[in-house]
């Protein structure tokens, strides 16, 4: 088992308190709801070298395809063709945080400033 996996898997493991499962068993069938899949995220997003979305839990739902997934994001972002990292200003969906508004648009109605 590649170390990538042994993390992941260690981390589902402490978030859903058991080690009942496959490491090709579905998040949802072992014990994955919505919340610990927030929690998932964020544990494998602290140790792992690219990040992953609640969503991305979801769509590779398997310990196998979440590591998957990282070594590929991984690759890419080693070849430049996108972050290891999410930038801090993305959304869930990409979409920037802090809105655009042009100069003229500020100087009427000031830049916009999220909470």
């Amino acid at each position: 088992m590649s170390s990538r996996r042994e993390q992941i898997r260690s981390v589902w493991e402490q978030t859903l308190g058991h080690g009942h499962f496959t490491d090709d068993e579905s998040f949802s069938v072992v014990g994955g709801r919505c919340l610990l899949a927030a929690q998932v995220t964020a544990r494998i997003n602290r140790v792992a070298p690219a990040r992953i979305a609640v969503r991305d839990l979801f769509d590779h739902p398997t310990v196998t395809s979440v590591a998957a997934l990282i070594a590929s994001r991984t690759v890419r972002a080693r070849r430049g063709v996108v972050p290891s990292r999410l930038s801090p200003s993305l959304g869930c969906a990409g979409s920037p945080r802090v809105g655009y508004r042009s100069a003229t648009h500020q100087r009427k109605r000031g830049p916009r400033i999220w909470p």
